[in-house]
C-alpha cells in the first residue's frame, strides 16, 4: 500500500461518515418538524393527537440523531487522542494507512449539537406525557365585528 491508498481510504471514510450523518440528521429533523406541528396545535388549543404518538416521535428523533452522530464518529475514526502532528499524518500515509482525524473545534461543536438534540428528545418525551388525552376547545359566543368570519 502507498500514500494514494491511504488517502483513498481516508476519503472513503469521510464521505461515508458524512453521508450517514446527514441522512440520519435530515430524517431526525423531519420527525422533529412533525412533532413541532403537534406542539403548535397545542398552543392554538387544537387537538395535537395521541400523546403516545408524540412521545414516539420524540424518541425516534433522539434515536436518529444519536445514530447520525455515532455513525459519523465511528466511521471517520475521529478522536481526541489521535496523532495531530503533521509528521505523524505523513508517516501514516507513507505506510498506506489512513491518517487519523483529530477532533478539534468542529468535533466539539458536533458533540454539543448532539447533546442538545438528545436533551430536546428527552424534554419532548417528558412534554408528551404531560399532555392530557383530550383537548377541550371553548368556543366564544361573541358576535364577530362587521359580519366577518368567526374565529374560535
Amino acid at each position: 500500500m502507498d500514500t494514494q491508498d491511504g488517502l483513498c481510504q481516508q476519503g472513503k471514510r469521510m464521505a461515508g461518515g458524512a453521508f450517514l450523518y446527514w441522512l440520519f440528521e435530515v430524517l431526525a429533523l423531519c420527525v422533529m418538524v412533525k412533532y413541532m406541528i403537534c406542539q403548535l396545535a397545542i398552543l392554538m388549543d387544537r387537538d395535537a393527537g395521541n400523546k403516545i404518538g408524540m412521545a414516539i416521535e420524540a424518541i425516534v428523533f433522539t434515536v436518529l440523531s444519536t445514530l447520525g452522530f455515532a455513525c459519523w464518529w465511528g466511521i471517520t475514526g475521529t478522536g481526541y487522542d489521535a496523532d495531530c502532528e503533521y509528521e505523524d499524518a505523513v508517516e501514516d500515509l507513507m505506510d498506506g494507512d489512513p491518517a487519523q482525524f483529530c477532533a478539534g473545534s468542529g468535533a466539539t461543536v458536533g458533540i454539543i449539537a448532539f447533546a442538545l438534540m438528545f436533551l430536546a428528545g428527552i424534554l419532548g418525551v417528558a412534554n408528551s406525557f404531560m399532555q392530557s388525552d383530550l383537548v377541550e376547545i371553548k368556543y366564544s359566543q361573541e358576535v364577530p365585528m362587521c359580519c366577518g368570519p368567526k374565529v374560535h
